[in-house]
Formats: C-alpha cells, structure tokens, sequence
C-alpha cells in the first residue's frame, strides 16, 4: 500500500479565518501531514523557530500584521512556503512566493506543497505570466465586487427614483454575472499555476 504522500511532513498553517483553517486541515487529512495552526503573527513567528517543520501555508494579512516577517524567516531557515491570501499583490520578502488566491480549487493546496516539498515547484518561468494574470484577474474581482456593494448601498436609499432603481438592479445582475465569470477564471488560474509549478524543468 503506497504510503501517504506527506506523512511525517509538519506543515504550519497560519490563517485567521476559522472556516479556511478547516478547509485546509481537512485538504490535508489524507496525506498524512501533521498541521499547526495558529491565528496571529506574533504565535506564528514562534512555531516557525520548531525543528522539523517542511513547510507553511500563509495568509498575508492577519489581526496583528502581514506575513513579511514570517516569510522572510521562512527563506533564512530554507523552508517551502505557500503564500494563500485574498490579496493579488504581495510585496516584500513573500513577493517571489508561490502565491495562491482563495479560495483554492480542490486539491491545489495540497498539490503545491507537495511540489515544494519535494522541490520541483519552481514559482517563475512559465509561471510568470499566469501569476500576473492571476493578479490582473484578482484586481478586476475586488473592483466589481465594490461596484455590487455601492449599488446595494444606493438600492438600500428610500428615495431612490423607481427609473433609477430599476436600472442599478439591472446593474447588480449584470455585475453578479460578471463576479461569476471572474471567479471561475480564478480557479482555472490556480490549477494552472500548481499545473506549471510542479512541472519538472
């Protein structure tokens, strides 16, 4: 029976959001990782001093900081890291990081840091490009997303014109589908990027 692909592997998982920690640990069950998990910076630069640790999967922006400080111990210590936040754009010392935008489609997680454990990911080359785009398609997201909650808020006015309400509707679902198609392009671009990272030079 093959054996799990990460067992004996300690992976630290660093994210303040309850509902992705589990999304996360449950990705993982099966492959015989075992996961630390904490909310906060400050905690995080604690754990990530452990002997034995493989690797981390990061949110950039947490209660207490950004994860600049925790990659750029990562990087002295020589230990793979995943950088997996809402964010297209990361500066700093996790700028060169393989960088996966939530939510990840199934499986991408666990396919990068198995790369990047075995050390045939390599986030450049032909990765570029597609990490670009990915930034460019996360922009445009964040932008229509706005745009759907000042409309929402101008909707929630009561002494909205019945013309112009029927117009700002017509909006919110032009760009709900618009969200949609963005969302979709995400998760294609994440699969593309673990596809391309993991292939061998």
């Amino acid at each position: 029976m093959q054996r799990p692909s990460l067992e004996g592997r300690s992976i630290l998982v660093v994210e303040d959001e309850p509902l992705i920690v589990m999304d996360i640990t449950q990705a993982f069950e099966a492959t015989g990782a075992a996961l630390t998990t904490t909310n906060t910076l400050k905690h995080a630069l604690i754990l990530v001093e452990h002997d034995g640790l493989s690797g981390a999967i990061l949110d950039h922006a947490l209660g207490d900081g950004n994860s600049s400080l925790l990659c750029q111990r990562l990087k002295e210590r020589g230990i793979p890291f995943i950088i997996y936040s809402g964010y297209s754009t990361v500066e700093g010392p996790c700028k060169d990081a393989l960088h996966i935008s939530k939510p990840a489609a199934d499986g991408v997680l666990v396919a990068a840091m198995e790369g990047l454990i075995r050390g045939d990911a390599k986030p450049a080359g032909e990765v570029a490009p597609l990490l670009i785009e990915q930034r460019r398609i996360g922009d445009e997201y964040r932008v229509v997303e706005r745009e759907i909650q000042e409309l929402h808020s101008m909707l929630a006015a009561r002494n909205v014109d019945p013309a112009d309400r029927t117009e700002m509707q017509a909006g919110v679902t032009s760009r709900t589908t618009e969200l949609m198609r963005l969302d979709q392009r995400l998760l294609e671009l994440d699969a593309s990027v673990t596809v391309a990272s993991l292939r061998p030079a």
